[in-house]
């Protein structure tokens, strides 16, 4: 009704009612708009939640789970994607005029579990078509100001652009949502693989970052970023701290390198910037 897409169910749902009401729903698949062919699938989703909160407009969700993903998105020539209705909205209901946030329910799920076969972007105006397989992404408690922590993982391959690279993440998190501000610490991105303009990738990226949109502030720290790749390319950054806020501009001395061996040319570059600090 709020799509016009056309959904299938293929498995009888699985209903708990108490202290938790939950489902578990088999064999999903959603077809695209005109019906031509599957958007999107999924071989379970779970989910439960606890009954009693909701007397006091929160909504504890226990776990959600959804295993099997599969997912194919699509430019046409003309720029029209096969999932703008879904962006939309549809036939939604918005909140009422004058509608407080002291009546909004209160979201708190204690964890999230995703694994995807596939996700696919086909860009046809472009001519250029990207998979991601083997995804599986993993979060603990989502809540306002309460700390968790998120895994990711994922294999993302290219025909155009050619590309062949495995994706690792971890990272410690902290949301404000009514401010929509963030705090991620401890970030380990790994990337390893063949991408555009470098064979043999090895990346890493660690440090955190904390941005506060509404404060205008924005802070890094223990920035660490590694590269190097097989045909002779290395280059580090390491930023140990910077800060921006609209009384405050400060940052810690910046230092990098990059060297570059391939035959007929070598190049050995060093970077150093000063500590500043601007205080309004």
């Amino acid at each position: 009704a709020k799509t016009g897409r056309t959904l299938s169910i293929e498995e009888p749902l699985r209903l708990s009612v108490f202290p938790k009401l939950g489902i578990t729903i088999g064999k999903v698949q959603l077809a695209n708009p005109d019906g031509s062919r599957e958007f999107a699938k999924a071989g379970e989703i779970r989910a439960s939640l606890a009954i009693l909160p909701l007397l006091t407009r929160q909504v504890v969700i226990d776990r959600v789970l959804l295993s099997g993903l599969s997912v194919d998105l699509l430019r046409h020539k003309d720029g029209r994607t096969n999932f703008d209705d879904l962006l939309s909205g549809g036939n939604a209901a918005k909140e009422p005029p004058g509608a407080s946030a002291s009546t909004s329910f209160k979201i708190d799920i204690e964890a999230i579990e995703i694994s995807a076969d596939s996700i696919s972007w086909t860009d046809e105006k472009a001519g250029t078509r990207i998979r991601m397989s083997a995804l599986k992404i993993a979060t603990g408690r989502i809540a306002d100001e309460v700390p968790g922590k998120l895994t990711l993982s994922a294999r993302v391959q290219g025909d155009v652009p050619k590309m062949d690279a495995q994706i690792s993440l971890s990272s410690g998190y902290r949301f404000s949502i009514e401010r929509k501000a963030f705090n991620l610490s401890g970030i380990d991105l790994k990337i390893n693989g063949d991408v555009p303009g470098a064979v043999g990738l090895t990346a890493t990226l660690k440090g955190s970052v904390e941005s506060d949109p509404d404060r205008k502030i924005f802070k890094a720290k223990g920035i660490d970023l590694g590269i190097s790749t097989k045909d002779g390319i290395e280059a580090k950054l390491a930023i140990p701290g910077m800060e921006y806020s609209p009384d405050k501009i400060a940052g810690e001395k910046v230092t990098g390198s990059m060297k570059l061996a391939r035959k007929g040319l070598s190049l050995d570059a060093r970077l150093a910037l000063a500590a500043v600090q601007s205080v309004s």
